[in-house]
């Protein structure tokens, strides 16, 4: 999903750099549309990544940081005069927001998925790994 709001970022880009000469005068529709390119490849970086970019950019390694830089993008990509920029926006904001609350959501742990795998908590295993723990820290 996120791939293909790298997509429509750069898809945006392109559209808007064709209507280069229907946008006079209006820096911010120049300036966004080079930056669009550099924002849907520091994503692109992110999913895959590309050597130690995450190193620079952290926020890029969880949901939540990748749902809210892809919000604002997409909420920058809204034109009102252009409707092909409104589309893409929208589908940029919702994947967004459906980062968010996937960044929200409780990871299941490993005693979770024991728990669901047996019907019931084992305390000796509970037990076991404290020991474990405390043997590892003194």
């Amino acid at each position: 999903m996120n791939y293909i709001a790298v997509l429509a970022m750069i898809a945006c880009s392109v559209f808007r750099f064709i209507d280069f000469g229907k946008a006079i005068g209006d820096l911010f529709f120049y300036m966004l549309t080079f930056y669009l390119i550099g924002f849907a490849a520091l994503l692109f970086c992110a999913e895959v990544r590309i050597g130690n970019l995450l190193v620079y950019v952290e926020f890029l390694d969880s949901r939540l940081g990748k749902g809210a830089y892809i919000l604002f993008v997409g909420m920058l990509m809204f034109d009102e005069t252009r409707l092909r920029d409104i589309a893409f926006a929208l589908y940029v904001v919702l994947t967004g927001i459906f980062n968010i609350i996937l960044g929200c959501q409780k990871d299941q742990t490993f005693e979770d998925e024991y728990k669901s795998e047996k019907g019931e908590y084992d305390e000796a295993y509970e037990i076991e790994d404290d020991k474990e723990k405390i043997r590892l820290y003194t």
